[in-house]
């Protein structure tokens, strides 16, 4: 007892080398580990900050929204060699916290220190424990707090109370194990030498690094390709563009870009949700392709993306998303040397319906584009941009919350779309107006930040030099099959999305294509029209393999040949096949036929009239799937707060 009571005291330097020897080998194991169970790391997810993002969201706050963008930006993990380009920002991030955390703690222990100088137990052995166990305190909680991935830790009161439980463990065993400070200097002395030596090793690995993008040798390009530009507008559909006919004024500077481009009058996307068909935007692959048609699966590292192609031959690529299922961790990132999945995405639950994203999002393309500019502008860009206001929740800033409807003013706020009861197929056709020309207040607000976009590009001398393509992954529903929003049917009001190019040395202005093409279209499209080799790896085979539709801008629309079907499914559950003319629809078990020359709204089911067609539909669908293809996707492991964020939007349970 009297060993225990008189302790030779520990200065504060060795406190220090204490915590620094713990935060660095903690964060080191952090990052190796997560390098080894996912395809994209951030430094947010390691060691003492990702345990200071842990503890607050649960209350539903996130420091790291007020981080620099090193700790939040997405780093690949897919090569062997990409481990060297995240170690070390993940060490030296975790470092820069401990700083902080010993800035705060420092001043009252050398406060505790002078009040209770005789605690020879307290400042011999409590304190020098407390400090390791802390330190060494995030990644005790992750591989011993939950019997899940280190990757993906569960719930509040299952892992963090676990995980403390055993740093506890683990102080008592150290504070038994340790009889004599000159132990614990040794043991410090061992741990500070292993910390130097993996901090300075992982420096010169980081620096030499190179960009996370992946690509592969491909043809020379034609001399001065054109930048590209992709838009997609979550949510948005076709009908709702004052282009495609609709009435009210919605999307004037979008109106301009089809005035001085094509416009596909009957574009059809693969599904009537986000993930999947994003996918298949960015890898001409159909969802039987590509196999990302659930929220737990991702890309595989084997599928080639529109970004691998652009940047294998010279280009750079940039990529800014808005949505929650556009994160690099769904496998986004293939292919992209700056990936923006957290600039407009870095809040949990309802926020991602409420928060306005496109000034955020626009803000952060102009800063690169003025940083490509400043660089020399030695490569074309590519840049894609998801753009996320449109989605529900209908919430247009003012004026545009009054702008299509200024004399409502009824209960109906475009708040909890979809969770509302109140917002149902029996509400009062009035409400039911102001529910969609909150949702047109959307589009004409998205609209206004595309022109500031566009001018910025004028701005920069470059807008008739780029090759920009518009569009959407879905559309939205307003009960015209008794549903709302989106993921629900695979009717034309969630399937059916614009497509607009334009590029002035290639698209005749105000061509307007009425044959049927489809969303994974479109990635071949703009590399023929940008004069760059497409390799055979990219995109489907056989009767699923995309099209290239630069021979319908060309006006020659019999020389394009028939136009192939669009299949559309939903989960395992729904599946359609669409035509020029018809339409077949199985779901929920339910056969429906549709002739849309004459019922563009899916209002009159033909099938026990026509089963003829209708049989030829099921034809043409079972040809399509009999296409045997390998999968390119895998398991995706999302974060406690991704998980939070999906399910709060409704699209997980």
């Amino acid at each position: 007892m009297q060993a225990l009571k008189r302790q030779p005291r520990l200065g504060v330097w060795t406190l220090l080398e204490a915590a620094f020897a713990a935060t660095v080998l903690t964060a080191a194991a952090g990052a190796y580990a997560l390098s080894q169970a996912q395809p994209v790391g951030r430094v947010r997810d390691v060691g003492l900050i990702w345990l200071s993002r842990r503890i607050p969201s649960i209350f539903g706050f996130d420091p790291t929204v007020y981080a620099p963008v090193a700790v939040v930006k997405p780093v690949a993990l897919e090569q062997p060699g990409d481990l060297g380009a995240f170690l070390f920002p993940a060490v030296a991030g975790n470092l820069a916290a401990a700083l902080l955390v010993c800035a705060v703690v420092l001043p009252w222990l050398v406060l505790g220190r002078r009040l209770l100088p005789q605690a020879e137990l307290l400042w011999g052995r409590i304190v020098p424990v407390c400090v390791l166990t802390g330190f060494l305190s995030p990644e005790l909680i992750r591989r011993l707090g939950s019997s899940e991935s280190p990757v993906a830790v569960g719930a509040f009161d299952v892992s963090l109370v676990r995980g403390a439980f055993w740093c506890f463990v683990l102080g008592s065993v150290l504070l038994v194990a340790l009889p004599r400070a000159s132990m614990f200097r040794a043991l410090i002395r061992v741990g500070s030498i292993a910390a130097r030596v993996v901090l300075l090793g992982s420096l010169p690995w980081f620096l030499v690094s190179g960009s996370s993008a992946r690509g592969f040798v491909l043809p020379p390009s034609a001399p001065q390709p054109p930048n590209i530009l992709l838009i997609s507008i979550d949510s948005l559909r076709a009908d709702s563009l004052h282009c495609y006919g609709y009435g009210r004024e919605t999307s004037p500077n979008i109106d301009a870009l089809a005035r001085e481009g094509t416009l596909f009058e009957q574009a059809v996307a693969p599904t009537s949700w986000t993930l999947p068909s994003h996918i298949t935007l960015l890898t001409g692959l159909s969802p039987e392709d590509h196999g990302v048609t659930a929220p737990r699966r991702r890309l595989g590292p084997e599928a080639v993306t529109l970004a691998e192609v652009l940047h294998s031959q010279g280009y750079e690529t940039a990529g800014f998303v808005g949505g929650p299922y556009l994160d690099s961790s769904f496998g986004f990132l293939q292919g992209f040397d700056h990936y923006d999945d957290y600039t407009a995405v870095r809040r949990m639950g309802r926020a991602s319906a409420e928060i306005v994203t496109s000034p955020l999002l626009i803000g952060a393309v102009e800063e690169w584009l003025a940083d490509w500019d400043k660089r020399g502008r030695s490569r074309p860009f590519f840049v894609f941009l998801h753009l996320w206001d449109v989605h529900y929740d209908y919430l247009p800033p003012a004026p545009l919350d009054q702008l299509f409807d200024p004399g409502y003013d009824g209960p109906i706020t475009g708040r909890d779309v979809q969770s509302s009861g109140a917002i149902n197929a029996r509400m009062p056709e009035r409400d039911r107006d102001h529910l969609r020309a909150l949702y047109d207040g959307e589009i004409r607000h998205t609209d206004d930040y595309i022109g500031r976009l566009i001018d910025s590009l004028r701005g920069l001398g470059v807008w008739d030099q780029t090759l920009t393509a518009l569009t959407s992954d879905h559309g939205e529903e307003f009960f015209e099959h008794g549903g709302k929003t989106h993921r629900e049917t695979l009717y034309d009001e969630s399937v059916r999305v614009p497509l607009i190019v334009r590029y002035l040395p290639k698209t005749p202005p105000s061509r307007r294509v009425r044959q049927q093409v489809r969303l994974m279209d479109a990635a071949p499209t703009l590399l023929s029209l940008a004069g760059l080799a497409r390799p055979e790896i990219f995109g489907g085979r056989g009767t699923r393999a995309p099209r290239d539709l630069s021979v319908l801008i060309d006006g020659n629309e019999s020389a394009a040949g028939a136009a192939p079907i669009a299949v559309g499914h939903l989960f395992d559950r729904d599946y359609s096949v669409r035509t020029a003319r018809h339409k077949f629809v199985m779901t929920r078990g339910q056969r429906e036929l549709y002739d849309l020359a004459q019922d563009p709204g899916e209002t009159r089911n033909l099938i026990d009239e026509d089963q003829a067609v209708a049989g030829a539909l099921e034809a043409l669908y079972e040809r399509w799937m009999v296409l045997e293809a390998e999968s390119v996707s895998e398991p995706s492991e999302q974060s406690p707060e991704q998980l939070e964020r999906l399910r709060s939007l409704g699209y997980i349970q």
